[in-house]
């Protein structure tokens, strides 16, 4: 209950954050309790204090109350395919999840559709789109094992600070906390599955206003040599710049682009500050190996989509202004979002260094909760469950047999 299931060394194959470390000495403290006829409560007390695992595994004993635990499941198609059959398909699935019984009414499908959606976190259109029709096609169990992964990963993790920024990937959704109370939530936009974006915590230093963007190798001789190959304009047209292996800028018209490759590829592109710029007006800098950070992006559209999955591994956020607005406000910092929008009308870029290092934490959690009190279960987008489950012996089918559901607090 304090440090989970699965040995350290095994959880290293699923995640890569350091887990805390077990300091508890179960004889003292089980003796003591003993004593005290408090041997419940204090296993109870073992247990996270993260707000968002309190939250979970509250919810989590709720929906046990009656939710469905089956591995069967029902084929849904999208209702383009065939709409009739999509109606019918799905009315068994919703009443395999237990959204429906065998006497409800028509009228009682929209709701019922609508409700699944919003705990599984899609748009309530009552639609039996692509994402809906995926989703309704996964048994009820797969919904029990992404809680019971996600509290398992929860109890790996050391206690947070009362102030951070929590994105959860598979959520699509960035939370910034103060003195442990939720200030914002943003929508963001994360990596494509074979561009991930990495688990991770840190703090951030600093934000650039009106950043460059310093092409990475990969994007630059992969993606936009193609492109530069195609359109002699393409770099001037969108505000790049050439740059030797040693930063020695050159007229990208002297070179001829048809003779690189991706082998002999041997120059660095950066993208001028603006609107256009792919990193927006604003980033946000926490130092690590992986190069990760936030920023703005002109390409606004994707945070309407369900499945927000389309960076090549940074997170975008929607509105990164009010996050701006929030951090240096939060920071009592000499610079307030005036100051930004001062430097984003002049053109100018700047680094504003926050007066006190903000953490970070960048996880990867496929079941939390939202506002409503509903139990939200997530895509596992990049399929970083599976192992997850394996490890912890969730298609055994003992498993449900052999180990309580939850212990209620």
């Amino acid at each position: 209950m304090n440090y989970g299931i699965v040995p350290k060394d095994s959880s290293q194959l699923v995640s890569k954050i350091p887990r805390k470390d077990f300091k508890i000495n179960l004889v003292k403290h089980l003796l003591s309790s003993f004593k005290t006829d408090s041997i419940t409560d204090f296993l109870l007390t073992l247990q996270p204090q993260h707000q968002e695992y309190i939250k979970l595994q509250k919810h989590f004993s709720t929906y046990l109350k009656t939710a469905s635990l089956s591995k069967e499941t029902v084929a849904v198609s999208h209702f383009r395919k065939d709409s009739i059959d999509a109606f019918i398909q799905s009315t068994k699935a919703l009443i395999l999840h237990n959204y429906l019984n065998q006497s409800s009414s028509d009228s009682d499908y929209v709701l019922a559709l609508e409700k699944f959606q919003i705990e599984h976190g899609l748009k309530p259109d009552g639609l039996i789109g692509n994402n809906t029709a995926k989703a309704l096609s996964k048994s009820p169990y797969s919904n029990y094992k992404k809680a019971i992964t996600s509290l398992e990963k929860w109890r790996w993790r050391n206690y947070w600070n009362e102030d951070y920024i929590f994105v959860n990937i598979p959520s699509y959704e960035m939370k910034v906390y103060q003195k442990n109370k939720l200030k914002k939530s943003l929508n963001v936009v994360t990596g494509k599955p074979d561009t991930h974006t990495p688990e991770l915590n840190d703090e951030m230093e600093y934000m650039i206003v009106y950043p460059f963007w310093n092409l990475p190798y990969s994007i630059s001789s992969k993606e936009l040599l193609p492109k530069i190959q195609k359109d002699s304009t393409y770099l001037e047209r969108n505000g790049y710049r050439v740059f030797t292996s040693k930063y020695k800028s050159i007229n990208s018209n002297d070179i001829n682009w048809n003779s690189i490759t991706e082998t002999n590829f041997n120059y660095k592109i950066r993208q001028n500050g603006g609107g256009g710029n792919s990193l927006g007006i604003i980033k946000f800098i926490f130092p690590n190996r992986s190069s990760i950070y936030f920023h703005d992006t002109p390409s606004k559209r994707y945070f309407k989509n369900e499945i927000r999955a389309y960076s090549h591994g940074c997170v975008r956020v929607q509105h990164p202004l009010k996050l701006a607005e929030i951090i240096l406000e939060f920071d009592k910092n000499n610079y307030n979002i005036d100051s930004v929008n001062t430097y984003v009308k002049n053109k100018a870029q700047k680094r504003i260094t926050l007066n006190t290092k903000l953490p970070v934490y960048i996880q990867y959690f496929t079941c939390g909760t939202d506002s409503n009190a509903n139990l939200v279960f997530y895509k596992d987008i990049y399929n970083w469950n599976q192992k997850l489950e394996v490890l912890m012996g969730l298609e055994d089918s003992s498993y449900l047999d052999n180990v309580p559901l939850l212990v209620n607090k």
